[in-house]
C-alpha cells in the first residue's frame, strides 16, 4: 500500500495538517465513510450522514491545507491532491442525495473509495521524487532537511550512520547549516559522484573545488557507510588536518 507509507514523513514535515492526512486510522474512517454511502442507504439527511461528511469535509480540508503549503512541485503531487479533492467533491455530493438514489451508485463509490486511495499514493510518490531527487520546495525549511537526513525510514539513515563525536562531527555541525548548504549535503549524500568526490587516506571525501562544504565518510561494502565530519568552505586547514589522519584511526561515536 504506497499510501501507507505517507505517514513515514510525519516526523519530517511535523505539519498537522499533514499527520492528519497520513495517519492510516483517519484514512479508514474517511474510506469508511465513503463506504456508507452505499451500504447503510439510510434516507438523507440523517445523524450519521452528519458524521461521515463531518470527516470526509475534515480530510478534504486538510488536504487541500497540506497542497496549498507544498505546491505543485511535481506532476504526481499535483496530480495526487488534486484527483483527492475532486474525489472527496464527489463523495460529498453524493451525501446530499436521497437514498433511492445512494443505491445506484454502488459501483461508482467503490471506484471512488479505490481512486481515494491511489491519489494518496500519488502524493507519496511525489514527496518521495522531491527528496530523492533533491528538487526540494521552497516550503521545506532547514529543520524539515536535517530531519530527512537522519531519518531511517525514507530518509539517508537507511545508509548512513553519523558521527556525533568532534567539534566538527556531522551529527552537531549539520545545524548549523544554511539551507542552501544543506541542499548540497543532500546532494553529495544522495549520488556522490566525477569530481565531488575521491577516496584519500581510507576515506570517501565528498565535495570538491568551489563546493561549499567538505564530508568525510568511510565507506563499507556491506554495513552502512559511516559519516564523519563535516567542514564548510572556510573551514580549509581543519579539514586538511582531518583528512590527513587516516579513517581507522578516528573514533566514531
Amino acid at each position: 500500500m504506497a499510501w501507507d507509507s505517507l505517514r513515514n514523513f510525519q516526523t519530517i514535515f511535523d505539519r498537522a495538517d499533514f499527520t492528519y492526512i497520513s495517519n492510516h486510522d483517519t484514512v479508514l474512517k474517511s474510506k469508511n465513510s465513503i463506504r456508507s454511502i452505499i451500504v447503510d442507504r439510510i434516507p438523507s439527511p440523517s445523524s450519521s450522514d452528519s458524521v461521515y461528511r463531518s470527516m470526509v469535509q475534515d480530510y478534504l480540508n486538510n488536504v487541500k491545507s497540506f497542497y496549498s503549503w507544498f505546491g505543485n512541485s511535481n506532476s504526481d503531487m499535483n496530480t495526487g491532491c488534486t484527483s483527492c479533492e475532486a474525489y472527496l467533491y464527489e463523495v460529498l455530493q453524493l451525501f446530499n442525495q436521497p437514498s433511492e438514489i445512494r443505491t445506484q451508485t454502488s459501483s461508482r463509490c467503490i471506484k471512488l473509495n479505490n481512486n481515494f486511495l491511489w491519489s494518496l499514493g500519488k502524493i507519496m510518490q511525489g514527496i518521495r521524487h522531491c527528496f530523492n531527487k533533491v528538487l526540494i520546495p521552497q516550503c521545506i525549511n532547514p529543520i524539515q532537511i536535517i530531519r530527512y537526513i537522519f531519518d531511517s525510514n525514507e530518509g539517508f539513515g537507511k545508509k548512513f550512520l553519523y558521527n556525533s563525536k568532534g567539534e566538527h562531527s556531522f551529527s552537531k555541525k549539520i545545524y548549523l547549516l544554511s539551507k542552501q548548504e544543506l541542499l548540497v549535503v543532500l546532494r553529495l549524500l544522495s549520488n556522490p559522484s566525477g569530481s565531488q568526490v575521491r577516496t584519500f587516506n581510507k576515506w570517501r571525501d565528498l565535495g570538491r573545488g568551489d563546493c561549499p562544504v567538505r564530508i568525510l565518510v568511510e565507506h563499507h561494502m556491506i554495513k552502512r557507510d559511516r559519516v564523519f565530519f563535516l567542514y564548510r568552505a572556510n573551514e580549509h586547514n581543519e579539514y586538511s588536518a582531518q583528512l590527513a589522519k587516516p579513517s581507522d584511526k578516528v573514533q566514531f561515536n
